[in-house]
């Protein structure tokens, strides 16, 4: 075998030893480190005083120095901040003249990370003391836009109301507590992860802002997908010569103005009402004819504060007469129950707009047959409202009655009154 067969041989060897050594391992020989670092100490505890300007920490591993150094925020700020990492000990020192009876917050970013670029699992706040310990809390209840939205973690932060930031925190449960505060007015920004990647999505994660005040016991936190499309008008028609019916994209709170004109003469239709009603306005307007009819809406807000300038459509006209009676849909308090409240707000919903001078309804005691007058709290609308003026009787019967007097705006009566009982039980 000659001297240049045996060199390729054995280079052939060499290559092979090389790749079935290395195949299975990372290039350190071993498997590849994913633990997160975790603290396991902390001196001094929570909750006692750091007067001397000292904070000591020590993690289960080894941590990155630089990311460690970032990764250290104190509220209220502290004077010559210095942080200090060596392996798995984090010292945190700084001027020690700090306000008196004031809780401190420290919060460690979970962008801190190990040598293996491990980062923590979650953002953590330790709170500690400089005099008395404030026990001030931070209060209240999760809810949501949808319920199908219920089930993820609720990452809230309270800050000043300069947006200084005081705390983070995990909400896991429909209520939560944040406690040892320092007593002040606080900003609450919270968002619930819906599609889990680890970080908030505008128009895809739940989010809600507020402020809780030292007046409240506590606050509702409402979370909602952000929103800003801006709402707009998507059909209408007459449903008769002086009932308009529009189509919004979503539900609005309130307009500006609205203006009918037609579009072969520019003779504008006056309305005398427009109700709300989630994502339809309806308009009791004047008699139009077969003409075409532009429709436009300024001003149009939606429930999230979203604000079109102007929205308009053409929508023809028609002839027809209403002359159809009014109905009832409901009512409440419903026929024949109970209530308990001294108090009611007796509430109606018509099958139309219904104006409030042509509303005739009746309060009477059963008993005595005395009838009791009633203040309208909502008129001009498809859903009334009264309220007797003086408290009820409690466990004495009460009739009320709605006129067959009432009328919709095209003067068409009910064709009979509307009757229902119901009992007052509260002590108030």
């Amino acid at each position: 075998m000659n001297k240049q067969l045996i060199r390729l041989l054995v280079l052939a060897f060499i290559i092979l030893s090389l790749i079935s050594c290395g195949s299975k391992d990372s290039l350190t020989g071993g498997p590849i480190d994913t633990v997160r670092p975790e603290l396991v100490s902390v001196y001094p505890e929570e909750l006692q005083e750091i007067g001397d300007g000292k904070i000591e920490l020590v993690f289960t591993k080894e941590l990155d120095k630089i990311s460690t150094e970032r990764s250290v925020y104190i509220f209220p700020p502290v004077e010559n901040l210095n942080v200090k990492s060596s392996k798995s000990t984090v010292n945190i020192s700084f001027k020690s003249d700090l306000q008196p009876d004031t809780n401190y917050f420290l919060t460690l970013s979970k962008s801190l990370k190990d040598i293996h670029n491990n980062t923590l699992e979650k953002n953590k706040t330790l709170i500690f003391k400089h005099g008395k310990l404030n026990t001030y809390k931070v209060r209240g209840v999760v809810t949501y836009e949808k319920d199908e939205f219920k089930g993820h973690p609720v990452n809230l932060s309270v800050l000043t109301t300069d947006s200084l930031l005081v705390l983070t925190s995990i909400i896991e449960n429909d209520r939560f507590e944040i406690p040892n505060l320092n007593p002040g007015d606080y900003l609450l920004r919270a968002y619930s992860d819906v599609n889990e990647n680890f970080r908030y999505d505008f128009g895809k994660d739940l989010f809600f802002e507020g402020i809780f005040s030292q007046k409240k016991t506590s606050i509702r936190l409402e979370l909602a997908l952000a929103d800003s499309t801006l709402p707009k008008l998507r059909s209408g028609r007459f449903q008769y010569k002086t009932y308009l019916n529009l189509n919004i994209s979503e539900e609005i709170k309130k307009f500006d103005t609205i203006t009918i004109t037609a579009n072969n003469d520019s003779l504008t239709i006056p309305y005398s009402y427009a109700v709300i009603d989630e994502n339809y306005l309806n308009l009791i307007t004047g008699a139009v004819d077969t003409l075409t009819y532009k429709v436009t809406v300024t001003g149009m807000e939606d429930l999230k504060g979203n604000i079109r300038k102007a929205t308009a459509i053409n929508v023809k006209g028609i002839t027809k007469q209403d002359t159809l009676p009014p109905t009832i849909i409901k009512t409440w308090p419903e026929d024949g129950r109970t209530i308990k409240t001294l108090n009611p707000e007796i509430q109606i919903t018509f099958s139309e707009i219904i104006p409030k001078k042509q509303l005739v309804c009746s309060l009477t005691e059963i008993e005595s047959g005395k009838e009791i007058k009633l203040s309208t709290l909502l008129g001009d609308s498809s859903k009334a409202m009264l309220m007797p003026i003086q408290k009820l009787k409690p466990y004495y019967s009460y009739r009320f009655v709605i006129s067959a007097a009432t009328a919709d705006a095209a003067y068409n009566f009910m064709e009979k009154d509307y009757e229902i009982t119901f009992l007052p039980v509260a002590m108030e």
